[in-house]
Parts: C-alpha cells; sequence; structure tokens
C-alpha cells in the first residue's frame, strides 16, 4: 500500500535498513534467513511486495510498522 501522494516518502537510508534487519532479527534470529527475508520474500499484507523493494520507494515505514507488529504480537502470547 503505497502511501497518498501528498505524503513526502523517505529516502532509504543505512540506519533505516539496520532498524528493520534488527527487528526482523527479534522474530528470526538467523541473519541469513534475515537477509533473505528483506530481499526475496514478498508480504502478503503489504501488497505482496518485499521490504527491500518497499524501503527503496520509500516505504520503509510500513516495513517497520510490519515487523514491529509481529514482534509485540509474539510477546502477548
Amino acid at each position: 500500500m503505497d502511501p497518498p501522494h501528498n505524503v513526502p516518502r523517505e529516502k532509504p537510508t543505512s540506519r533505516t535498513r539496520l532498524l528493520i534487519y534488527a527487528l526482523a532479527g527479534m522474530i528470526e534470529p538467523d541473519p541469513r534467513r534475515v537477509m533473505h527475508w528483506f530481499r526475496n520474500d514478498p508480504i502478503a499484507e503489504l501488497d505482496n511486495r518485499t521490504a527491500m523493494e518497499l524501503v527503496n520507494t520509500g516505504a520503509a515505514n510500513q516495513v517497520i510498522r510490519f515487523l514491529k507488529d509481529i514482534a509485540e504480537d509474539a510477546r502477548s502470547t
């Protein structure tokens, strides 16, 4: 899901990617699997786009929110 046209997109930064890797690492501790997920696995809840595609198109906040939701759900069970 893309943000509305009047919302500025953020430029992906190394810091943003590191945050996403860290959040994903809370869910999957194997860094190789995290990198594979980031580059290759479509996220059904986010229009079947990969995390990398979303980050590269300025939608990193969607990925961050997605990962935080999963981590929060895991903690509450």
